[in-house]
């Protein structure tokens, strides 16, 4: 039974979490962030021969696709 409440506590402190990215990704003023995030952190060129720069790139892409995958939270359970 503790497991259960504990899920539900996980699940309802994720949902709260994620509609606070919605609201502020969502306003205009958020979706100019979002889009200089993206353009600043998520590069069109993940790969690199050197395999620390492919880590430092998929970590800094990483951070805009969880603000992304955080706004779909919501709609998911929809």
């Amino acid at each position: 039974m503790r497991n259960d409440s504990r899920r539900q506590e996980i699940q309802t402190e994720l949902l709260r979490k994620a509609e606070d990215f919605k609201n502020l990704f969502e306003t205009p003023t958020g979706k100019v962030v979002l889009a200089h995030l993206e353009a600043e952190f998520n590069p069109v060129q993940l790969f690199d021969s050197n395999p620390h720069q492919t880590s430092y790139n998929t970590g800094r892409r990483d951070v805009v696709e969880y603000i992304k995958q955080m706004m779909r939270v919501n709609d998911a359970n929809s």
